[in-house]
């Protein structure tokens, strides 16, 4: 037997599984067989210890000649594309000498002026300590210590070349080990008295926990030091030893001891570093949660005003000559903490959005807050003066922290403002009894408010009582009050209140929904909830109305509700401005006392529909919704209403139900779709076109009961068609005086018999005029006897008219009713009649696939042989379609010829006496205008047979092809040989490729593929055959040479460009890979499919840099990746990488998954 070695490129992947290396080795050719291997000597000279090879858990055999034999020498099979394991025999267990080991640790004396902290330091708490520990390797070095007597060192190098050197002072251990201990004690001691400091019963149990759980942490970090002094004893009674160890293996035993020691103080000091940390975020937390109680009680109102003096009105001149009034206005504590993300609003300390208030009690007033006001605006002054600028919050209401605040940046403020401003100071200081330093105090030098005090609880509680406020909501100033990350209380307008608030309140609204079994999206500014009680109803609401811009709420009230209760549901949903809301009651109703004495119960829910936000609505299973609505109550609002269903029955009959239908209608005038339930479909109907002329902006109006659902759609009041669909239980007497009103434009009938049809269907059409489409739903036994009596009522209709030229156009849909067709029609025949005819054009579509497992194939025939000549699109991918349905077709087609426009199936269940019948079917389709084989079970010769039967018969107008089927090797080599290029289907735009068996391809085949993906060329090649060598000379084999006459100028396409390819469960090493995507033609390309096969992350990048930057694509690229090498590997950063300059090259290609499919 002949070999060769491999040319380049071809090299089988080996890893070693116990040290994880990777080694390519080179493949080998056998002539003969055209298969590539990699001899077992091969393996052995690079993996000297090798046992056996696995591959995905499975052992890799060797390879086997036609006896069954292994093949001398030993070889086993090439994997393109596959990484191999190779278990390796385990040597020998033999003490090792630490040069053994994959690390160096060495432990060596420092001195404090050596430590060296690089970066952030895991230790970095611990400036004071007994220890240097330095951890080391070939790119970075790290050590950290205390500035204490000399240490200890532990490096950890990574290095081949290892050795072990140990040396210190055991005197100096001894009193680092004491002075380290004494160290945490101390710490200890001081964090307990700290905390019992806190443990305060005016505390609230929140803050108890948190202390609670700080002293626990404490205990466990003192046993921990404990702990710790163990080890530390354990390691100075094992130098001790050393000192007496002289022999070799007692100094190795020795270093091993000593490095596992240090190792384990290492660990306990990172458990002491973690330890110290959590001890530090909760005294923050209880510092920060002290902080807040206390400014919440202290900080009840605004705190930050300025007063500035009122205009005085005529009749104060005249009867009050020499009194003042002013107005007092609040001032917005924006600054950093309220700054999150990107806004367009400034974070500067600015008026609050208010009108101001009066001052009662002038005198009063200023004796007590004058000083104040007036520092306040002296500042404000400072900052227009000195720099144009206002003062930052913290030196507005803690002046004795400093005046370089005032220097800091927050806004400007207009001249004219600033000259006003030196008027209310001027007033302000004559009014002021304790004015007198700030009055002195230049505005373009500092000023020393030393002596002014902050106010704080009682003065701010007081404030309020001098102001003559009419706010009901007691929103002083239009202020509201938040809470920063570290416990101080602010108090900020509404435009920079709403964005922390909103993220909290949606935070806290998330919580309640998913407590009530619900759903809160806030990227679609959607919730829905299922709330069991008024308890629970209630928390739903109040969080609810804390949150604005809920776009969508959906709600299941599952309790007997009253009017008490779907009144706070409308004032919540009023107050958080919902625009679109779906509510349900499915509880049964239980009649009580108040149930019969009050009718009113659901007004309000008309008092939602006119709240002014409500655009849609949507009511189900309310009981007597209709008849419990009081059309007496008005309403204040203008509705902007454009959607409403009310699933309650609504019953003509019933004069409240008619009167609160109006009532509704009347009070959303902006209504133009509105859809409702009805016992009587007729009668409301009739009611609807009746008053429609009243409401002009109604425009669609779906009616359902159980027997048919009417759409009628309307314009400026009149109706302009009626669509009616029959459902299986109703009858054409149900709707009689509906069919009579004369505006139906379409109807659908669901499983109607022969006699309705018989004795109904004539009527209707002449009632009817502008009736122009039939939808019928039949069982198969009975199309050909509806379709029979569509011809007759259309005869009818015409010879009845008095004047037949106006009858208009028909178009009639007959579809088979399959049970096992899962929603699919199997068959769809189109009657269409032209106006004034009584023949009609039949179409007839056939997807034989929607019946596999039905009973009812046997009516196939019967079509085919009677409306075989009428089908336009046949469809048959899986075993329908036989030797008896093709004879049968070619009889239905013999007489009157075929109208087959679209072709698919597969051949799988013909012989080649029913390949025949086809032929003579395709033959008679003179319109065929697309033709697609679904070539499966290629590894079974007669499947061979066949596919290459149509594939040289059809070549020139096959547009889609699929090849599939396992053992892949014969079959490509057979298909590539009828198919050697793509210009011997020149009208091929789907090509697929599918190996069942996840099979390896060939590097021939692979070239094949290429060349059948390939882009079609311009100018003139050379000889098909020369480039097609590699594939031998078959028996099948089909080239077609270029015509003599073509010259090296450009030339037309030879074919059209493929739109959509798949390579489905094939394994391709890279090269291979790249030779089919380099040859793609991206075009007009819009699906590439790799599911199932050996992509990788390497195959998308070459493929990334091969798609063109198009300005203007043909169409958009779906890249389909799904279960793949590449879609195992999307949780790492190198793909997310490749996927995002793939898509910013070519932004009209889609990847498939992406990273947010997983």
């Amino acid at each position: 037997m002949t070999t060769s070695a491999s040319g380049t490129g071809y090299s089988q992947a080996f890893r070693d599984v116990s040290t994880s290396r990777t080694e390519l080795i080179p493949t080998r050719f056998n002539k003969k067989t055209e298969e590539r291997f990699i001899l077992w000597k091969d393996i052995l000279t690079v993996f000297k210890n090798a046992e056996r090879i696995k591959c995905d858990n499975e052992a890799v055999v060797f390879m086997i000649d036609e006896n069954s034999e292994y093949l001398e020498p030993r070889r086993i099979c090439y994997y393109p594309g596959v990484t191999l394991d190779v278990i390796v025999e385990a040597p020998e267990q033999v003490d090792r000498e630490p040069t053994d080991l994959v690390g160096t640790v060495s432990v060596v004396a420092a001195a404090p002026s050596d430590i060296i902290i690089p970066g952030k330091n895991p230790l970095d708490h611990y400036q004071e300590g007994g220890y240097i520990i330095m951890v080391s390797s070939e790119e970075s070095t790290h050590t950290w210590g205390h500035d204490g007597e000399e240490a200890i060192a532990l490096s950890v190098t990574t290095s081949s070349d290892t050795a072990i050197e140990y040396s210190h002072s055991r005197s100096s251990e001894a009193n680092v080990t004491t002075s380290r201990l004494q160290q945490l004690s101390e710490v200890y001691t001081s964090t307990a008295k700290t905390l019992d400091m806190f443990l305060d019963d005016s505390l609230d149990t929140r803050l108890q926990a948190l202390v609670t759980e700080t002293q626990h942490s404490l205990q466990q970090f003192n046993q921990l030091v404990c702990s710790y002094d163990q080890q530390i004893s354990q390691s100075s009674q094992t130098v001790q030893m050393s000192a007496t160890m002289h022999t070799e293996d007692s100094r190795h035993t020795l270093s091993r001891s000593i490095s596992a020691n240090d190792l384990m103080q290492l660990h306990m000091f990172q458990m002491v570093h973690q330890v110290l940390e959590n001890q530090q975020l909760t005294l923050n937390r209880i510092q920060a949660s002290i902080r807040q109680t206390y400014e919440l009680l202290e900080y009840s109102i605004p705190r930050l005003f300025i007063v500035l003096p009122k205009p005085r009105r005529k009749r104060d001149m005249i009867f009050r000559p020499f009194k003042k009034k002013f107005k007092l206005f609040f001032l917005c504590e924006c600054g950093a903490h309220t700054q999150h993300g990107r806004h367009s609003i400034p974070h500067r300390i600015h008026l609050a959005k208010h009108e101001g208030y009066d001052l009662d009690h002038v005198d009063e007033f200023f004796e007590k807050y004058g000083p104040y006001a007036l520092a306040i605006m002296k500042m404000l002054k400072i900052g227009i003066g000195v720099t144009g600028i206002a003062v930052p919050a913290l030196a507005c209401f803690r002046l004795t922290e400093g005046i370089e605040s005032v220097e800091k940046s927050i806004g400007t403020v207009s001249r004219n403002f600033g000259s006003f401003l030196d008027e209310a100071i001027k007033a302000l200081g004559t009014q002021t009894k304790n004015h007198n330093d700030l009055t002195k105090t230049s505005t373009s030098t500092p000023m020393d408010f030393n002596g002014l005090e902050a106010l704080e609880g009682a003065d701010l509680r007081q404030l309020e009582s001098f102001l003559r406020t009419h706010d009901q909501n007691r929103a002083l100033g239009n202020l509201y009050r938040t809470v920063t990350t570290d416990g101080h209380v602010k108090w900020v307008c509404i435009d920079h209140f709403r964005e922390d608030y909103r993220k909290e309140a949606i935070r806290r609204f998330k919580k309640v929904v998913e407590s009530c079994d619900g759903k809160l999206c806030p990227a679609l500014y959607a919730a829905y909830a299922t709330l069991v009680s008024r308890t629970k109803a209630k928390e739903f609401y109040d969080a609810m109305s804390k949150v604005h811009g809920i776009g969508l709420l959906m709600i299941d009230l599952m309790w007997d509700v009253n009017q008490e209760d779907l009144q706070a549901l409308a004032d919540a949903a009023k107050a958080s401005g919902i625009r679109r809301l779906k509510i349900a009651n499915p509880v049964p109703r239980h009649h009580t006392l108040d149930s019969f004495l009050h009718n009113n119960h659901c007004d309000p829910l008309v008092e939602l529909m006119c709240n002014g936000h409500v655009e849609s609505m949507k009511i189900k299973n309310f009981h007597d919704f209709f008849g419990r609505i009081d059309g007496d109550t008005s309403m204040m609002m203008k509705s902007q209403l454009d959607r409403l269903q009310i699933s309650s029955p609504f019953s003509p009959h019933k004069e409240p139900h008619e009167s609160a239908l109006l009532y509704i209608l009347r009070h959303c005038p902006k209504l133009s779709r509105l859809k409702l339930s009805t016992n009587r479909l007729s009668h409301t109907m009739q009611l609807l076109t009746e008053q429609a002329s009243r409401f002009l902006n109604l425009k669609d109006v779906k009616v359902a009961s159980r027997e048919a659902t009417a759409m009628v759609t309307f314009s400026q009041g009149e109706p302009q068609g009626i669509k009616l669909e029959l459902s299986s239980h109703g009858t054409f007497q149900s709707v009689q005086e509906l069919l009579q009103m004369g505006h139906l434009t379409y109807l659908n009938i669901d499983q109607p018999t022969a006699e309705s049809i018989e004795t109904h269907l004539d009527d209707v059409l002449l009632n009817n005029p502008k009736l122009k489409i039939i939808n019928i739903q039949v069982h198969p036994q009975h199309s050909s006897d509806i379709v029979n009596l569509v011809l007759a009522a259309r005869k009818a209709h015409i010879s009845q008219t008095a004047d037949p030229s106006t009858v208009d156009v028909l178009n009639v849909k007959i579809e088979w009713l399959c049970p096992d067709a899962f929603g699919t029609s199997s068959v769809v025949m189109e009657l269409e009649f032209t106006a004034n005819s009584d023949t009609p054009s039949i179409s007839t579509h056939v997807n034989l696939d929607a019946l596999e497992g039905s009973e009812l194939r046997m009516h196939f025939l019967e079509l085919f042989r009677t409306y075989g000549w009428s089908i336009t699109v046949l469809v048959s991918q899986g075993r329908l379609f036989t030797d008896e349905v093709a004879r049968q077709l070619d009889v239905g087609t013999e007489e009157r010829g075929s109208q087959i426009m679209t072709l698919e199936l597969s051949p799988i269940s013909l012989s080649l006496v029913g390949i025949k019948y086809l032929d003579h079917v395709i033959e008679r389709s003179k319109d065929l205008s697309r033709l697609k084989f679904h070539l499966n079970h290629l590894e079974i010769e007669n499947e061979t047979e066949k596919a290459i039967h149509l594939l040289n018969r059809y070549h020139n107008n096959i547009h889609s092809l699929v090849f599939s089927g396992t053992s892949t090797y014969k079959w490509l080599t057979e298909m590539a040989g009828t198919c050697a290029s793509r210009q011997y289907l020149p009208k091929l735009d789907e090509f697929k490729l599918e190996c069942v068996d996840r099979s390896g391809i060939s590097e021939k085949h692979a070239q094949w593929i290429a060349i059948m993906v390939a882009a079609p060329p311009q100018q003139r090649t050379p000889s098909w055959s020369d480039k097609l060598s590699f594939l031998g000379v078959g028996h099948h084999l089909k080239v077609i040479e270029p015509d003599t006459s073509w010259t090296e100028c450009a030339v037309p396409c030879m074919w059209e460009p493929l739109r959509h390819v798949g390579l489905e469960r094939i394994r391709l090493c890279h090269e291979d890979w790249k030779v089919v995507i380099k040859a793609l033609d991206f075009s007009s390309l819009g699906e590439l499919n790799f599911e199932l096969s050996n992509f990788s992350l390497v195959e998308l990048e070459f493929l990334a840099n091969c798609i063109p930057e198009q300005a203007n694509p043909v169409r958009n690229l779906n890249i389909w990746a799904y279960y793949t090498d590449f879609s195992r590997s999307l949780e790492s950063d190198i793909v997310r990488e490749q996927v995002s300059a793939l898509l910013k090259k070519a932004q009209w290609v889609h990847l498939y998954p992406r990273d947010s499919d997983n």
